[in-house]
């Protein structure tokens, strides 16, 4: 089977990163597997990765600046991989510009199926021929989605940065307008409901992203939240 993308593995730990980059390579992955994001940066520009999957330290201050630096120059996928049952590592990585969180002893499969499942989401292009699908923007208030593109733009401010999982949960909402949405929902629309225990990520995300195309952040117009129920997208959707 031909490899189904390129994964950049930044690891601290050789034993650690040496095992994982088996795996994944076992997985169908290509993978380069290296210490540092200093040594990310020196790939040849042809092993640009696809994704990139950051192992935070135990003390966790390493893998968290790797991840806002890489975060503030770069919109590639990123999963940062951590320790068991660290939930406050999750939550900073995730606020920090991570799309996913995985605990280091989650089985190979799973990370291999996480990784698929963000590149399907990133990826627009039809299997078929190859070609680019055809263009979708969904109109919103000031705001316009470009479905295909993955963009988020308006007239006067232009684009703004999002990264892959900001940019999944604002399409949920957006193809869902006025509809309420439980976490659990806005998961399995997002990430095929494979992340269990993962609901207080949705929050985090949803902050982020208000912070981006709410005028008052503490008066959502856009996104709500629906005491007892979790969120509503309160905008009329125009598409085109």
């Amino acid at each position: 089977m031909a490899t189904t993308a390129c994964i950049a593995l930044v690891d601290g730990d050789t034993r650690s990163r040496d095992t994982l980059a088996a795996q994944l390579r076992d997985n169908h992955f290509a993978v380069d597997a290296v210490a540092s994001m200093g040594d990310l940066d020196s790939l040849a520009d042809g092993n640009r990765p696809d994704c990139v999957i950051v192992a935070l330290s135990s003390a966790g201050q390493s893998g968290f600046e790797d991840i806002r630096t890489f975060r503030s120059r770069d919109d590639r996928p990123m999963i940062a991989l951590t320790a068991a049952n660290q939930s406050v590592d999750r939550i900073i990585a995730l606020e920090l510009g991570a799309d996913d969180v995985v605990e280091r002893d989650t089985s190979p499969r799973e990370v291999s199926a996480r990784v698929r499942a963000i590149m399907r989401r990133i990826r627009s292009i039809d299997s078929g021929n190859g070609t680019p699908q055809t263009l979708t923007v969904m109109r919103f208030g000031r705001w316009s989605l470009d479905v295909v593109r993955r963009r988020v733009f308006n007239e006067t401010e232009g684009e703004v940065d999002m990264t892959s999982g900001e940019f999944d949960i604002l399409r949920c909402f957006v193809q869902n307008p006025l509809r309420p949405l439980t976490r659990q929902q806005i998961l399995d629309e997002t990430r095929g409901g494979r992340c269990e225990g993962y609901e207080r990520s949705i929050d985090v995300l949803i902050g982020r992203i208000r912070r981006k195309i709410e005028e008052d952040q503490s008066n959502p117009r856009l996104i709500q939240t629906v005491r007892g129920i979790g969120y509503v997208f309160a905008a009329a959707v125009n598409a085109q």
